[in-house]
């Protein structure tokens, strides 16, 4: 890929069919709603095409990157044309959904191949957000994740041997009015990291606890372009560019985006971080 911005939207952006496994059929702990809902997605793009997978999956507001760019999945979609022979393939290792049963999310090693039956060209993790709509189906809200630089050969070790590890967001009744903290930069997470945080990084694995979390090589500023709650008002995402400064903030000048997850306990927690830089 050209771009290191991006993770399979950048690569389905380049018109590809994907090739999936049986991935519903694989390991014994699929049952819960939301990794059968990542499953099937990737089995879809698989017998279909990565155009209808995602055009089927999305919520009319759900939102993808392109490049690092923070857009419209269905409207941009909208736009592709299914006609390339690239195959794609990813697997769900993590999956994290409210006590509510009606948002969460998941993420997992991806493999990129140019050419079916060669080497991959790239790998990363993926990052989706999944929301039950009004006909009571998850759908996709964002759909992301992070590139690594060098291909990660174990990756497919790891997707064909993969089972998935599957927590609940415990969240508390809030008793009065809340909402999380406005970060303005980076540096300004940690406080609020939960011990138990997901975090995503570029030429990384997932990264699991508060002792594993990984500051940006340089303190970046937050530019929000999307957020929300899940129907409780207990957890809450947030999605955005990041920039050098304040002042380049302001002027559209963006060196990355980020995706945040955050849970009411007691208090309000960051449980899943997501950066990726431009290269």
């Amino acid at each position: 890929m050209t771009n290191k911005a991006s993770v399979r939207f950048l690569i389905s952006m380049c018109l590809i069919s994907v090739h999936g496994i049986s991935l519903a059929q694989k390991g014994t702990n699929t049952k819960n709603e939301i990794i059968l809902s990542e499953l099937n997605f990737a089995e879809l793009a698989g017998k279909s095409s990565i155009k209808q997978a995602f055009e089927q999956n999305l919520d009319s507001t759900g939102v993808i990157v392109k490049g690092i760019k923070i857009v419209n999945g269905l409207k941009t979609y909208a736009t592709v044309m299914p006609d390339s022979t690239a195959r794609l393939v990813w697997y769900p290792t993590y999956a994290s959904m409210n006590v509510d049963r009606n948002f969460g999310f998941t993420t997992g090693p991806y493999l990129f191949y140019a050419n079916p039956g060669e080497k991959p060209d790239a790998t990363g993790n993926y990052f989706s957000i999944w929301k039950k709509d009004t006909n009571n189906i998850f759908k996709l809200i964002f759909d992301g994740g992070i590139n690594h630089t060098k291909i990660r050969n174990d990756y497919n070790i790891a997707i064909n041997e993969a089972s998935t590890r599957f927590t609940s967001l415990k969240t508390d009744a809030k008793t009065s009015i809340s909402t999380p903290p406005a970060l303005q930069t980076t540096s300004e997470a940690v406080p609020y990291l939960s011990s138990k945080v997901i975090t995503l990084r570029a030429d990384q694995p997932v990264l699991l606890g508060k002792k594993q979390y990984q500051q940006p090589p340089v303190q970046m500023t937050y530019v929000q372009k999307a957020s929300g709650y899940d129907k409780s008002g207990t957890i809450f995402y947030c999605i955005g560019n990041l920039s050098n400064n304040a002042q380049e903030a302001s002027q559209n000048k963006f060196q990355g985006y980020y995706i945040q997850v955050w849970c009411f306990e007691k208090k309000w927690e960051i449980v899943a971080d997501v950066i990726q830089l431009i290269k």
